[in-house]
């Protein structure tokens, strides 16, 4: 985690995780000692919950807590602990979720026939992973597959060329 952000990342982990924690941004650049980016006020994507590629997003996954809404206008954040059910009080994400890529994806369990929990059970055991990590695998496999179906399927509905695509350019610049 680059240092700047470690501050936050300690004032997260001594807070108690009973409940969810609604900071205001002022509250979070106090414990930084600096204002926070621009961005942060503009995008609720700087709030992501995404550590690759989010440094700040780091001080409060490894402090123990998750973004759950921002509120930018408002300027506050609500965080709740990483171990708090991702559902909302109503039983469904909260607004907003559905079109945001940062969102968490929840699955009720009884959604699921025997088969995909023991599809499930099976590729943990296999691959020593836990039940999110088997579904993101389990979809990414899918989600290739089906990219290669639509693939094969451009190929056996394409007029058959001869030569190849540098030959194609050539032809359609001499063309004009």
């Amino acid at each position: 985690m680059v240092q700047k952000y470690r501050s936050l990342q300690r004032f997260l982990a001594g807070k108690s995780r009973e409940k969810p924690l609604i900071l205001d941004f002022a509250d979070i650049e106090r414990q930084l000692g600096f204002p926070l980016p621009p961005s942060a006020r503009l995008h609720k994507g700087w709030w992501a919950n995404e550590h690759r590629t989010h440094v700040q997003a780091r001080a409060w996954l490894e402090g123990g807590w998750r973004v759950w809404q921002v509120d930018c206008a408002g300027e506050t954040v609500e965080l709740r602990p990483l171990d708090m059910p991702q559902r909302s009080d109503r039983g469904r994400l909260p607004p907003g979720a559905g079109a945001n890529e940062d969102a968490v994806i929840t699955l009720d369990r009884a959604q699921l026939s025997l088969g995909a929990v023991r599809l499930l059970r099976d590729y943990c055991q296999e691959k020593a992973c836990g039940f999110p990590e088997a579904i993101a695998a389990i979809l990414n496999g899918m989600a290739l597959e089906r990219r290669r179906q639509i693939i094969e399927r451009f190929r056996t509905i394409s007029p058959r060329v001869s030569g190849d695509s540098t030959d194609l350019i050539r032809e359609d610049r001499d063309a004009r």
